[in-house]
């Protein structure tokens, strides 16, 4: 294995596989492919801090890539079948993992273009190009129903939300594809991503920047957060990736669902309790929450079998997770003045 096409390559996640695949041997090559212009030394989103919006910059083990000679990022229309087709003749390629996403929060049309159409079009594309490989979709924990059946049954849950409701139907649609050309597919439920760059649309960021504010002495050391009484499966966006770039290298002969977490249920209080401790204010801190949200049901925990068969189980504890984004929310920080 050793040229990579990769959509979302300047996402948390997508910067992380393309760090994971340019260390796995020195031939390594990525073509990394996103909807934005290329950012040399950040991220596609921006942090909050102390009522300032910054570009949230790559954490110090990620910034070596854009200088990297092996990796090369275009800027794609993953819809544009045209422009798709332009870059897969550039190949061969020895896998493609498509990791390009939008978000829970996003739009409707935004949801159904990124998470439908796209990856409808990039397998397309790819197949009538003559593509032999094998594909790894990058989806979503929330798709799976439960923990106990997952060795044995892929159900799928009813969509709670308009995005579980896409990722579940580009899912549907990656499955048909593949069958159909015979190509090998995994689709990986990523659960919970947390770490250095994470968004703060997410809990554990959101917090951990608001710790910091309070170090700070810029805000009153009192948290304001929605219902911490569910559970979530958190993953570190290194162990994520190093799993995903372990599932482009196996060479699947039949279609596979994995689970791509940490194999543990941690209770939000927890999560939160944990990052306070992480920031190490001199002084208390009060919690209160709020309501549940509508998505806020209980989720599985991942079944992390199969990464462990490959070499690639979770190996970063939820403390290091928090601590490195705690370092993380201060270094930029100090970084913007």
């Amino acid at each position: 294995m050793s040229r990579l096409l990769l959509t979302g390559a300047q996402g948390l996640l997508g910067r992380s596989i393309a760090q994971h695949w340019l260390a796995t041997q020195p031939d390594a090559e990525v073509v990394g492919l996103g909807r934005s212009p290329h950012l040399s030394g950040r991220y596609t989103h921006s942090l909050e801090l102390g009522g300032r919006a910054v570009p949230a910059g790559l954490p110090e083990p990620l910034r070596s890539i854009d200088s990297d000679p092996r990796y090369h990022y275009r800027s794609v229309d993953l819809t544009d079948p045209a422009a798709l087709a332009a870059t897969l003749a550039d190949g061969p390629f020895d896998a493609i993992v498509h990791s390009s996403a939008a978000l829970r929060d996003e739009s409707v049309a935004a949801l159904v273009r990124a998470n439908i159409e796209a990856t409808g079009t990039l397998l397309e594309t790819a197949i009538r190009q003559g593509y032999e490989g094998g594909f790894v979709l990058i989806s979503s924990g929330s798709v799976r129903a439960s923990n106990a059946d997952a060795a044995q049954t892929q159900h799928l849950i009813g969509a709670a939300d308009s995005y579980v409701a896409t990722k579940r139907a580009g899912e549907q649609l990656a499955l048909v594809l593949a069958a159909q050309s015979g190509n090998p597919l995994v689709i990986a439920r990523v659960y919970n991503l947390i770490g250095a760059g994470l968004q703060q649309r997410h809990l554990p960021a959101l917090v951990a920047a608001r710790l910091e504010a309070m170090r700070r002495g810029l805000t009153e050391p009192v948290l304001h957060l929605g219902d911490l009484s569910m559970e979530r499966d958190l993953v570190a966006v290194d162990d994520a990736a190093r799993g995903i770039v372990a599932l482009a290298a196996a060479h699947p002969t039949s279609p596979e669902v994995v689970d791509v977490g940490s194999g543990r249920a941690t209770l939000m209080r927890d999560l939160v309790s944990l990052l306070i401790e992480t920031a190490e204010l001199t002084g208390p801190v009060t919690v209160d929450e709020g309501a549940k949200r509508p998505f806020d049901a209980a989720q599985p925990v991942a079944d992390v079998a199969a990464l462990l068969a490959l070499g690639a189980g979770p190996r970063t504890s939820l403390r290091t997770s928090c601590a490195q984004l705690t370092a993380y929310v201060r270094d930029q920080w100090d970084a913007t003045g």
